[in-house]
């Protein structure tokens, strides 16, 4: 399955949308509430001109505008350990 098969023609249309290595199919299969909830948040965020063009300040309407249509993401840390086995390896014999 490729990732358009996971994000919705709305999503599809609306942004240009690049997948590496499969990350949405991952996110798709092994993280559905969380992938879904992303989805979400981004069918509901739409940037207008009117919220580019007004000077500096604080904070501009564009993160208010995702703050208030976001899920309450919660971010965690992630601790990975890898094993390496070196190996020689033969060629490969004729006969």
């Amino acid at each position: 399955m490729v990732w358009q098969d996971y994000i919705s023609r709305t999503l599809q249309d609306t942004y240009e949308i690049r997948d590496y290595h499969l990350a949405a199919t991952i996110l798709a299969n092994d993280f559905r509430g969380e992938f879904a909830d992303v989805c979400r948040a981004l069918e509901g965020f739409r940037i207008t001109t009117s919220d580019i063009l007004p000077p500096g300040g604080n904070e501009s309407a564009i993160p208010k505008k995702f703050s208030s249509n976001a899920v309450d993401f919660q971010q965690d840390k992630v601790d990975c350990k890898t094993n390496y086995e070196l190996r020689e390896l033969l060629p490969l014999s004729d006969g």
